[in-house]
């Protein structure tokens, strides 16, 4: 995703991953409900009922706004995470270095 880096300076830990990932959406202004891979973790019984969830401190002070952009490679990635068959191609076929090598003409290449 393409986006403005936002400047924090506070720190978050949970001894529950469901639990952490709830409380990270909200402070980023996302409803978790509308993502997915939460939705999903919830109907398997990983995220807790909110009721649950303790937190220490006050959530609403540490509130940002976070924007999150796609940009024009994010889509062959969307694509790829919804199909098996184009993340192996993507990722694994005879054509993957090639794809890739095409990519990183245009994009940095992320730091090894």
């Amino acid at each position: 995703m393409v986006g403005e880096p936002v400047e924090v300076n506070w720190f978050v830990a949970s001894n529950s991953l469901g639990a952490f990932d709830v409380a990270e959406s909200e402070i980023m202004g996302f409803n978790w409900r509308d993502i997915g891979h939460l939705r999903e973790a919830a109907n398997l019984g990983f995220i807790p009922d909110p009721e649950e969830i303790k937190v220490i401190g006050n959530m609403k002070a540490l509130k940002k706004k976070f924007i999150l952009k796609r940009d024009i490679w994010n889509y062959p990635a969307l694509l790829a995470f919804n199909s098996k068959q184009l993340t192996h191609f993507f990722y694994f076929s005879s054509y993957a270095k090639m794809l890739h090598d095409i990519m990183y003409l245009f994009r940095k290449r992320p730091l090894d």
